[in-house]
């Protein structure tokens, strides 16, 4: 495949998982929310907030990543393997947590998972 073809696919997939954040995060915290005066944020709402910042930091991170020299590509290939590597933890935390719509966060969780892998595949052929 392309290489500018693969690079726009991760792209879109990032974009995408930056879509599915935002939507879990209103479901999680903006929810509870209306209705209630004022009410401290639930350990499930605090990760469902980092989640977001996450998937809108990796969509940053690749676009940086497209456009850095080769002596910056390996600081930010292990940048976005990290926040790769915490969105997993966080979905993970959310499972653990019973979260109500646990269909959702495991659809994020796949997403991420298939991100993930494609990811691997467009850094080897970057360094080739």
């Amino acid at each position: 495949m392309n290489a500018e073809k693969y690079s726009q696919r991760i792209f879109l997939k990032a974009d995408e998982l930056q879509r599915m954040g935002h939507a879990l995060l209103v479901d999680e915290v903006l929810d509870a929310h209306y209705g209630i005066g004022y009410r401290s944020l639930s350990l499930r709402q605090h990760i469902a907030i980092d989640l977001r910042t996450d998937c809108a930091q990796l969509s940053e991170s690749i676009k940086r990543l497209i456009h850095t020299t080769q002596t910056d590509q390996k600081s930010h290939v292990a940048y976005i393997q990290s926040l790769i590597k915490n969105l997993l933890s966080y979905c993970r935390g959310l499972e653990y947590d019973k979260a109500p719509d646990i269909d959702y966060v495991r659809l994020v969780k796949r997403e991420t998972l298939t991100f993930r892998r494609m990811y691997r595949t467009w850094v080897r052929q970057l360094a080739k």
